[in-house]
């Protein structure tokens, strides 16, 4: 996964694993039951780092845009 930014349209795009930024609407971003709260802190911390980081990029100016690993083209879901 990764960060893109494409500068001539001033997008910024985010490519973000499912489990590891805690995609809701997927079955891939769960809490392992081990540890749970430990990786529900982590987890939780990396989604809400996400969006902090979206918000201040739209502040600047940037049209932030999330592709998730699950949507993938070819990938079932």
């Amino acid at each position: 996964m990764g960060i893109y930014i494409i500068l001539a349209t001033a997008i910024f795009l985010f490519a973000h694993g499912c489990f590891w930024h805690l995609h809701r609407s997927c079955k891939d971003a769960r809490i392992p039951k081990t540890k749970r709260a430990w990786w529900r802190k982590k987890l939780e911390g990396n989604a809400a780092r996400d969006k902090r980081h979206a918000a201040a990029l739209r502040r600047l100016g940037w049209r932030v845009l999330t592709v998730w690993e699950c949507q993938k083209i070819g990938r079932a879901h």
